[in-house]
Formats: C-alpha cells, structure tokens, sequence
C-alpha cells in the first residue's frame, strides 16, 4: 500500500538497473490472513484524514513540549526542492548513514518526480540558498493518497519528533490520506522496540500484511 503503480513502476525499473533479482510485496489485510502460510508482516499507519486536532490529541503526550522545543529552536523546512533533498543526504551522512551513491540519486529523483517530501531541521537563521548540514531530516515516499516514512536520520536528540509532525500536516494538506510510519518486527531487537515506540506516539494503527516475494524482469 506504499506505494500505487507510478512508484512502483520506477522502483522495480531502478532496482532491475543494479541487479535486483527480486522484491518482497506486503498484500492488504484479508479475511483469510490469519491462514497465511508465508510471512506475515505489520506496520504503522495513521489517518490524514482526520483534523489537525484530532491527530495532535492522538500524539503522545510526551511528545507535544518535544514538538514545540524543537520548534522554537530550529528552523524546520519541508518540501520537494532538491536543496532540501541534498540536506536529507547530508543529514543521512553526518549521523554516520551509509547508502549506496545510486540510492541516493534515486531519493533526488523521487523527490523531482513528485513522489518524495522531505523535512530538515536547521539551526536558525539558516537560508534557502546556503543551507547547512540538517541537525536532523526526515524522508517519505509519496504516491497519489499514501505516503510512507523511509528514513530519519538525526545528530541531535529529539527533534524528530517535530520533524514527523511537520510532515504529517504537509502531507495532509497536499491530499495525502494515510502515512504509513512502517516495520514493526514480531521478534524487535532492544533497537526495533525503541523503535516501534516512537511509531506508536504518533497516533495511528497497526495494519498486517501478507508478504510475498516476486521475481523483477
């Protein structure tokens, strides 16, 4: 549900360019889910749809004077633009990330076709034209009435939170219904728990899916 066909469309044909001999396809939920033989999978999924109130009211408690510091101490920008797209990069490197350089160039490419948004978190005063390293950014996939949440990388503790925040309401008010904050592990690692909690402060749902493997070409 990530992504409709246009992403998916340009995803497999990335993929196939670097060698790729297969992808992993999560199916929705179905009445005959629970007799799956293969493996299953959940993920994270909050409603667009909803007002800015109600899903500040779903938000972790905890989490609102995390959202409101970090807005009060950061510049906090959020677009397709490639500048911010090479922040994300930037970001991804500085908090010790390593990517493929074509992983990259694809994300750049998502975001110039309208199927990526990215917000960064800046110190302040910072400029369109002179952007600075992100102290913090965020990355998500964006087809049609789904987006999902692929990456955030961060140097600085707690503002992600903001981040997440920022970008929900983006997202809302170009049309985009459902942001799926992803992968929660049946058996999480002390990592993946930590994780998963910061997913579930956010409001939302656990979706499952059925997960199959298809063959590209």
């Amino acid at each position: 549900p990530a992504v409709g066909t246009e992403a998916l469309g340009l995803m497999i044909e990335q993929l196939a360019s670097v060698g790729a001999r297969s992808w992993e396809t999560w199916e929705c939920p179905a009445p005959m889910l629970p007799f799956w033989p293969g493996k299953r999978q959940a993920t994270r999924v909050v409603d667009l749809a909803r007002s800015p109130s109600d899903r500040w009211a779903d938000i972790r408690r905890s989490y609102h004077a995390l959202i409101h510091k970090a807005q009060r101490e950061y510049e906090i920008v959020v677009g397709a633009t490639d500048a911010l797209g090479r922040g994300y990069i930037a970001a991804h490197r500085a908090a010790g990330g390593s990517r493929a350089s074509g992983t990259y160039a694809w994300q750049l490419e998502w975001l110039k076709n309208g199927l990526g948004l990215v917000a960064c978190a800046f110190e302040k005063g910072a400029r369109p034209e002179t952007y600075p390293t992100p102290v913090a950014a965020s990355y998500a996939i964006v087809d049609r009435l789904w987006a999902y949440y692929a990456s955030g990388p961060a140097t600085v503790k707690n503002v992600q939170h903001a981040l997440q925040w920022e970008l929900m309401q983006a997202l809302a008010e170009r049309g985009v219904r459902s942001y799926e904050l992803g992968y929660l592990p049946e058996n999480p690692t002390p990592k993946e728990k930590s994780i998963a909690v910061f997913k579930r402060g956010f409001g939302g749902q656990d979706w499952f899916y059925a997960v199959r493997k298809e063959s590209i070409g």
